[in-house]
């Protein structure tokens, strides 16, 4: 009896690799050299780790930044201009209301700073702890209002689009009122107040600087000390910090 297999091509074997996603490039790399695959093998697997790895940071940047946009933050405007007769929220202040926050999230800032002549390029880059990063990024001259010198021009301008481009990459913005609702702080919704420790740090920091609690309500434009927001906590000490330094400073003045 002839062998019917006798003509039949031979099978080839191959072999498979599962890529998981927590192995790094040169594992990856190791296990395929030692199942003898050819470079532009390995060249396509590595590709495919970095597109995978890459869209799972992407849709944690937006998952964790759709919770970020959840909270309710409050920026108050901080700084009178006189030139305009109105009020804005300084850069320090806006920073540092934020930051916080968004690091609860797990992102962070920076800003790439480039001038060209007498034109300045700010860039606001808002990475994930995931890897993922997103920008905004705004022109504008130097600011020759007033009579600033040739660095508070650039100084200004720089700091305004810090300002801007933070605010422009977060969606968030300073409140027109500085936070005055009439006394009616409970009224606001989805609100979080300051704990009885925060409070507690607040009531002794005011008392220390000889601020009385109208005049610190009155900066905050709230009705009373239980009705602080949580998100203003570290404005209301950095304004009281602030009182502080002055004081030491007067009274080093003084002995001397």
């Amino acid at each position: 009896m002839k062998n019917k297999n006798k003509n039949l091509p031979a099978v080839k074997q191959t072999q498979e690799v599962t890529i998981q996603p927590e192995q790094s490039p040169m594992a990856i790399m190791e296990m395929a050299m030692n199942k003898n695959f050819d470079i532009d093998r390995i060249e396509k697997m590595l590709e495919i780790q970095e597109k995978w790895e890459s869209n799972e940071a992407r849709k944690a940047y937006h998952q964790d930044m759709s919770e970020f946009k959840t909270e309710h933050i409050i920026i108050l405007k901080d700084k009178e201009n006189k030139q305009y007769n109105s009020m804005y929220a300084t850069h320090g202040n806006i920073v540092n209301t934020v930051s916080p926050i968004l690091s609860k999230y797990g992102f962070s800032h920076k800003f790439d700073i480039e001038q060209e002549k007498e034109l300045v390029k700010v860039t606001c880059v808002i990475t994930h702890c995931k890897g993922h990063s997103e920008s905004s990024f705004m022109f504008a001259p130097l600011d020759k209002s007033g009579s600033k010198n040739a660095i508070q021009q650039i100084k200004s301008t720089r700091t305004y689009l810090k300002s801007a481009t933070f605010e422009d990459a977060l969606g968030i913005a300073p409140v027109d009122d500085n936070f005055d609702d009439d006394g009616n702080g409970h009224n606001q919704p989805n609100i979080e107040y300051i704990d009885d420790k925060q409070k507690s740090t607040i009531l002794d920091m005011v008392a220390s600087t000889n601020t009385t609690e109208e005049e610190f309500l009155n900066y905050l434009k709230v009705d009373s000390i239980d009705n602080i927001p949580a998100s203003i906590y570290n404005v209301a000490i950095a304004a009281l910090n602030t009182k502080a330094e002055v004081l030491r400073k007067e009274s080093e003045n003084d002995s001397n």
